[in-house]
């Protein structure tokens, strides 16, 4: 199986503290995953068909995944 990827951590001043910040960086990486899974259908001739977010979540003293973590899937359908 092949994966597409798209990641960022986000630690310090830059953490996602307030929901306008969170809304924001969702947005890029939808966006940045968007562009990555056309490239592949262009380039490789498929389609994904799962996508999987998972999110880990540091704790308010700024340690690295001390406040636990979760991850989620969902099928994906094509528009075509």
């Amino acid at each position: 199986a092949q994966s597409v990827s798209c990641g960022r951590f986000f630690r310090g001043p830059e953490a996602l503290d307030r929901e306008d910040k969170a809304a924001h960086w969702v947005s890029q990486l939808a966006a940045e995953i968007g562009q990555r899974l056309q490239a592949d259908e262009a380039e490789n001739h498929r389609q994904a068909k799962t996508l999987t977010l998972s999110v880990s979540f540091g704790t308010s003293r700024g340690g690295w995944g001390d406040g636990g973590s979760y991850s989620r899937s969902i099928a994906l359908t094509s528009t075509k």
